[in-house]
């Protein structure tokens, strides 16, 4: 057994399934709704936050949009249901936390918007 199989947990069975899943072909459809959605949330960033936020948030959907198309795999629901909740949730409630310390008079710096202003105006948040 070559070094680089021992190294993997379960060995040559890690192996196998590591090559199933980079063999599953994603079909273009889903290619093209995943680009489409990248890109419409990279266009709602600049909109938004202007040109040099955006570059560094869509750095990262950029480089997921890229690692999703390199990185064969698959998941489960089960297994990332709980975080994806809890993050949008955690999300959710550190809005309205920030909304309610912009409205409140203990954080008035809070309440100046320090955004660039937007080339394409204001979206409501």
């Amino acid at each position: 057994m070559p070094l680089s199989d021992s190294l993997l947990v379960g060995g040559a069975h890690a192996r196998t399934r590591f090559q199933q899943a980079s063999s599953i072909r994603k079909r273009p459809e889903t290619i093209a709704a995943a680009l489409a959605f990248t890109c419409l949330i990279i266009g709602l960033g600049y909109a938004a936050f202007g040109l040099w936020t955006s570059l560094i948030f869509s750095s990262g959907f950029l480089g997921g949009f890229l690692l999703w198309l390199t990185v064969g795999g698959t998941v489960n629901y089960r297994s990332i249901r709980a975080p994806y909740w809890l993050t949008l949730a955690l999300f959710a409630v550190h809005g309205s936390m920030k909304r309610s310390a912009a409205s409140s008079q203990r954080f008035p710096a809070s309440r100046a918007s320090k955004r660039p202003p937007s080339p394409h105006g204001q979206l409501s948040v």
